[in-house]
């Protein structure tokens, strides 16, 4: 899922993609709006040194960990319901992301749309749950260490975004961010279900054995909370650069 580490590399890109300012560091290439190759050939090269050393160039501390403070998970009806909470974990594996299509970043960003897409093959969430519920008619109930991992994701990103103009200049303001991500494959341990090993070992196969239903139920909240966090990372690079900079002529 959609990595937030990635993202920060992502509109690092955009800065790094783009202006032609001397304060930008020479060891990154520069793109053409309409150059969408390039960009996502630039935006891999900045997301692999974010999640590994960072881009000092940036102030970018490396990204792999990067903390998610909090995700809370309250969804479900008929023979599954279940709330979890996550406090305190970690995004791992920022890296494997690979963007392989770009659309948008026309030179006019009013009539432009700014559109992502990619894959990463596995991306963890780990650190402290509690978690509550049913699932499959069964109850659960722990809290402890947990570790989910994701399989083969694939994930398109929109931003929805307006144009302010400042001191005659053109700033992109975001509205909102779409991410969303398809999964082939879920792996999904909560230590200490039950305060029982055997148990516990037993219900997170039955979670393993049907992994859609647990992303089902995932999926939103952790979206939601990249979402948020992508629209935090990104929106500082618009507000200090005009758009207009943000590419080479």
């Amino acid at each position: 899922m959609i990595s937030y580490h990635l993202l920060k590399g992502i509109f690092l890109l955009s800065i790094v993609c783009s202006c032609s300012c001397d304060n930008f560091p020479t060891t990154i290439q520069k793109c053409k709006n309409e150059d969408k190759k390039c960009l996502a050939t630039v935006m891999n090269e900045i997301i692999k040194r974010a999640a590994s050393t960072g881009v000092p160039e940036f102030g970018i501390k490396p990204l792999n960990p990067y903390p998610l403070p909090k995700v809370n998970i309250e969804r479900g009806q008929g023979a599954v319901v279940l709330k979890i909470l996550l406090k305190d974990t970690s995004l791992i594996g920022i890296g494997c992301y690979e963007i392989d299509n770009v659309n948008g970043f026309d030179r006019n960003p009013r009539d432009s749309v700014f559109e992502l897409s990619g894959r990463c093959d596995t991306i963890t969430i780990t650190g402290p749950y509690k978690m509550s519920g049913r699932f499959l008619l069964l109850p659960v109930s722990g809290q402890g260490m947990s570790n989910i991992t994701f399989n083969k994701v694939s994930f398109t990103m929109k931003w929805q975004t307006e144009v302010q103009t400042r001191n005659g200049a053109d700033h992109l303001k975001i509205n909102s961010v779409d991410y969303n991500s398809t999964i082939k494959g879920l792996r999904m341990n909560m230590d200490n279900l039950f305060n029982n090993k055997v148990l516990s070992d037993n219900m997170n196969a039955i979670f393993n054995e049907n992994y859609e239903l647990i992303f089902k139920e995932v999926q939103q909240p952790v979206e939601e909370s990249f979402e948020r966090i992508l629209r935090d990372i990104i929106q500082p690079v618009f507000d200090r650069f005009p758009y207009n900079e943000l590419f080479a002529e």
